[in-house]
């Protein structure tokens, strides 16, 4: 199985599966890719669970913070904490594909929208441009 650079925690998954592999008849490559997929969305969800500690670190459920500051928070607790490629994954200043906003966290905002459970996002418009906002859900009804 191919190493990765990951946090103790996926790599932890990651020993697992290389030591419970199961022998079918299905190719090594869609078993690779199978693990490969099972271990990012381990990592997407470790993210979001960094995120929504970050977001009732600093505000209670239903208050909101702007997406731009909620970007710079992470970078700032998690830009060198995480793998660099995790960084490069979620908190990337650079632009999705197609954007044309210019706003360097269009990768985080994406991931946000989802977990529609976890976060609510909401925009403001003026002359001046769009904020997106975003919000932790409440867990209590």
């Amino acid at each position: 199985m191919t190493s990765w650079t990951l946090t103790p925690w996926l790599c932890l998954v990651q020993t697992f599966l290389s030591k419970n592999e199961v022998h079918t008849d299905i190719p090594d490559s869609l078993d690779k890719a199978a693990d490969l997929r099972l271990l990012l969305h381990l990592e997407e969800k470790d993210v979001v669970d960094s995120i929504t500690a970050v977001l009732n670190d600093l505000y209670k459920p239903g208050e909101w913070i702007t997406i731009e500051k909620l970007h710079a928070k992470l970078v700032e607790k998690y830009g060198s904490l995480w793998d660099p490629s995790r960084v490069r994954r979620y908190l990337v200043t650079d632009q999705l594909p197609g954007d044309t906003t210019g706003k360097p966290w269009s990768y985080l905002l994406a991931l946000l929208n989802k977990y529609p459970d976890s976060f609510v996002i909401t925009t403001r418009s003026s002359d001046k441009g769009t904020i997106e906002f975003v919000s932790s859900v409440s867990l209590i009804s």
